[in-house]
């Protein structure tokens, strides 16, 4: 789908030729008339000649007139686009497209082979179609092929080979929106609807292993649309859709695409370099489970057009995004949760628990949670202290809540086999079956496991106890449920609850920890918004790049925040060791000190901030940077990550923001992934590359504002680049929007 806009190039171009042509046909009609005139009348023709001159100068006044109009309804609305439908099937040839093409309120079916053409033009309520066609009810007289809708008073159905097409305008408010739907008639064909990514940018969709911004930068083959892991140990995950995803997509120009929760949808972008978003139902080879009472296979979504980005993404998170009635613990956001995931996840003992707690009170740094991450249990999926490790796990827990820190531990969505809490699982009906009598096994850090069915009330309530045992056991406060993607219902899985889409998995299991608390935090999102929790979105690997590295950071954040999901954390400050680094036992490397203090100066705007390796494990100005922005984030940062939050509860509108949240038509904001809003208060323009002391920033151009610096104290307008900006090693680089009349 893009924009069939005019450049300024083109439209000069046009006005000329139409200006050329006018005036060629004035001159000839002018000479005809001429000579007419002086053969019938001769000299006496020369007073209504003068008449006849004035009107036709008249005409070409009113041309030139109605030109600009044109040029300026498409220069500033930008109403025309095309829209562009692929098949896949074995039925079809190669070249066989539909294109809906969209004026105004008219849309045009084209078929590029047979040349047909079906115009339907809107007024009032009501659609007239032109030329005739069956009514929508005698096409889906069959019930086996109905779309869900009796009322097809606002829709149009069009019979087109092998598959139903139905269009309906939704009568929405605001933005202008429009379903489609297309049923197969036959068992062999897979409709697949692919929309250009070119003439404009994209975003939305899922986490990536790769994180660019915007969407187009990507390329992902078409493959099923379901969350996946995104380890940084694992290498054969990369190029497949992350834990966190949402079917809707966005882009610059005001278009937004929200595709139907239950049908098995495959997606690419941008699949060899082929600049197109494409959506396909399909079953076969995929890893949806298919079902008798879903056929003929659809495909449907729904589109949505406005002025801009902004105005779209509002509208599609009133409108198809259940929002949450609050956000997540405000200590969460305040202060910053110290982790053992950095550190040592293998050998981890009571020793080092209490001396990286007595390290933190030390250096008198502020807390919201000490997360014990890890293998700190016996066996894969207990939530008891391995009480070998740790011996005394009541009195260091309670000692530690006593001390002031709130401490959490990992909870996954599995139980080993053949260990107590499996036994006593099975009776309560807790897991994910593959048939009545097996469960179905999953191999977990090589270990046979069992997957807790949080579709099941039953499972839930028994997951809930064995929770509460535990907190009565060690006094934790809090949990970090780790995992959940939707990946994990392979093979003939069998939930309490049947899953057409698996994704669903992930929103029964976050749904689970919020009945926890607020405090929870999670790895996985599907249709989860409506919790507010605040979202994990995986440990990064302690690298600069794009792939699971520091540059992944903001464009992973920008896309959940439009998504739904604007309380994010983002791994330890610093980022883990990469697999080659496994071998590692007592204590993994430090990050490199460079990296540490620019991920720390990123993160410390953020809604969530994890810190894992120490900033005394460096030296003393490392220590000393950390306090600064400590202090910053607790007196002001804080205060704008609260009043986005509240924003987020009525709008959607997400925490932190792209540039052109605030500069809607600046091209070039467009496409900044190495700098974020904060709100719409702070720009925050972090340095990204190894051994950089300057940077260039962008400053885009906002109506009535101009930009304070806050490192230099200079006002500048909007709208330039700061090339060779000079950016300390600990120093960071924001801005604050004023107004014009106050930039001196």
């Amino acid at each position: 789908m893009r924009l069939i806009g005019l450049t300024d190039g083109d439209t000069v171009r046009l006005l000329e030729r139409e200006r050329e042509e006018t005036a060629e046909a004035a001159e000839r009609l002018e000479s005809d008339l001429d000579v007419k005139v002086k053969m019938t009348t001769g000299n006496m023709a020369v007073a209504p000649r003068k008449k006849l001159l004035r009107l036709i100068k008249a005409m070409i006044a009113i041309s030139m007139l109605g030109t600009l109009f044109v040029f300026v309804r498409l220069h500033f609305f930008k109403e025309d686009n095309v829209f562009s439908f692929s098949f896949s099937s074995s039925n079809y040839k190669i070249g066989d497209v539909v294109k809906l093409r969209l004026t105004d309120r008219t849309l045009s079916f084209v078929d590029d082979v047979t040349g047909k053409r079906l115009v339907v033009k809107f007024e009032s309520d009501f659609l007239n179609v032109s030329p005739s066609q069956d009514s929508c009810a005698s096409i889906f007289a069959d019930k086996h092929f109905r779309p869900g809708e009796d009322d097809f008073r606002n829709s149009i159905c069009l019979k087109w080979k092998n598959a139903i097409l139905v269009v309906n305008d939704t009568g929405s408010r605001g933005s202008q929106c429009f379903s489609v739907e297309w049923s197969m008639t036959s068992e062999v064909s897979s409709p697949k609807n692919c929309y250009s990514l070119s003439g404009a940018h994209w975003y939305g969709g899922s986490l990536l292993s790769k994180q660019e911004w915007p969407l187009e930068d990507n390329s992902v083959k078409m493959q099923p649309f379901v969350s996946a892991p995104m380890n940084v140990f694992e290498t054969n995950m990369l190029r497949s859709y992350g834990p966190v995803l949402e079917r809707m997509w966005i882009n610059s120009v005001g278009f937004g695409i929200v595709a139907d929760s239950e049908i098995p949808l495959h997606v690419s972008v941008n699949a060899d370099d082929n600049a197109q978003l494409c959506l396909k139902s399909q079953y076969q080879e995929s890893r949806y489970l298919a079902e008798k009472t879903q056929t003929p296979l659809r495909l449907n979504y729904t589109v949505c057009m406005d002025r801009t980005a902004k105005q779209v993404h509002g509208h599609i998170m009133k409108n198809f995004v259940t929002l949450p009635s609050s956000g997540p613990a405000e200590k969460l956001m305040r202060d910053p949760v110290w982790s053992t995931r950095g550190i040592n996840m293998n050998n981890m003992t009571e020793k080092d628990v209490l001396s990286f707690q007595i390290d933190i009170r030390k250096k008198n740094f502020s807390h919201s949670q000490l997360h014990v991450a890890g293998n700190f249990t016996q066996s894969v999926g207990s939530v008891y202290f391995d009480h070998v490790r740790f011996p005394h796990a009541h009195q260091m827990v309670s000692e530690m809540n006593g001390d002031g820190f709130s401490v959490s531990t990992s909870i996954l969505p599995v139980v080993e086999k053949d260990v107590y809490p499996f036994e006593d699982g099975l009776k309560h009906g807790a897991f994910v079956n593959i048939s009545q009598i097996q469960v179905q096994s999953l191999a977990w850090m090589n270990r046979n496991v069992a997957l807790i069915d949080f579709t099941n009330p039953e499972a839930c309530e028994w997951m809930s106890e064995r929770l509460r045992v535990f907190k009565a056991e060690a006094p934790v406060r809090a949990f970090h449920f780790n995992s959940g993607e939707a990946m994990l219902l392979s093979g003939g899985r069998q939930t309490a609850i049947p899953l057409l889409n698996h994704c669903h998995y992930s929103t029964h299991y976050v749904k689970f920890a919020h009945s926890q608390g607020n405090d929870s935090i999670v790895g996985v999102g599907y249709r989860s918004q409506e919790y507010g929790l605040m979202v994990d979105i995986g440990a990064r690997s302690s690298t600069w790049g794009y792939e699971l590295g520091l540059k992944s950071i903001i464009p992973s954040v920008l896309t959940l925040g439009l998504l739904g999901y604007p309380f994010t954390i983002v791994g330890p400050v610093g980022g883990v060791p990469m697999k080659e680094f496994e071998g590692w036992r007592n204590q993994y490397p430090l990050p490199d000190e460079e990296l540490y203090i620019r991920w720390l100066q990123l993160s410390v705007f953020l809604p969530g901030l994890e810190i894992s390796v120490g900033p005394w494990q460096y030296n003393e100005d490392v220590v000393n940077m950390t306090r600064a922005l400590f202090k910053r984030r607790a007196e002001r940062v804080f205060q704008l990550l609260q009043t986005a939050a509240k924003e987020f509860l009525h709008t959607g509108a997400p925490l932190i923001r792209p540039l052109w949240w605030m500069a809607t038509d600046d091209e070039i904001a467009r496409r900044i992934d190495c700098e974020f809003l904060v709100s719409n208060k702070l720009l925050v323009a972090p340095v990204l590359e190894h051994g950089a002391r300057q940077r260039s920033i962008y400053l885009p151009k906002v109506r009535d504002f101009k930009w304070h610096d806050d490192l230099r104290g200079k006002v500048y307008a909007g709208g330039q680049w700061l090339h060779g900006y000079k950016v300390g090693l600990y120093e960071v680089a924001t801005f604050r929007p004023v107004y014009r009349s106050q930039d001196g």
